[in-house]
């Protein structure tokens, strides 16, 4: 079900200092990004899903995070999703 016929309010925050430019894989990134907000609406009944799209100077690096208000994982679960 999509995030407006839920409820659910999607927030983009980004850095408006983000380069104009990347070098990578557009298509992999959005394929993530898709996977992960997707993800996040799906186990969120209410409230918001965020994406915070941040710039690592030093290590050059686009960070990506999503926030939710949704029903969250154990610390159990957590180590099983993130572990190698």
């Amino acid at each position: 079900m999509a995030a407006p016929a839920k409820g659910v309010e999607i927030i983009l925050r980004y850095d408006p200092n983000l380069p104009e430019f990347f070098e990578g894989d557009v298509g992999r990134l959005r394929q993530v990004i898709t996977n992960i907000i997707g993800n996040a609406v799906k186990f969120t009944e209410h409230g918001h899903v965020m994406l915070d799209v941040s710039y690592n100077q030093t290590a050059r690096l686009l960070e990506i995070a999503v926030e939710d208000t949704g029903i969250g994982m154990s610390p159990e679960e957590l180590e099983l999703v993130f572990s190698p």
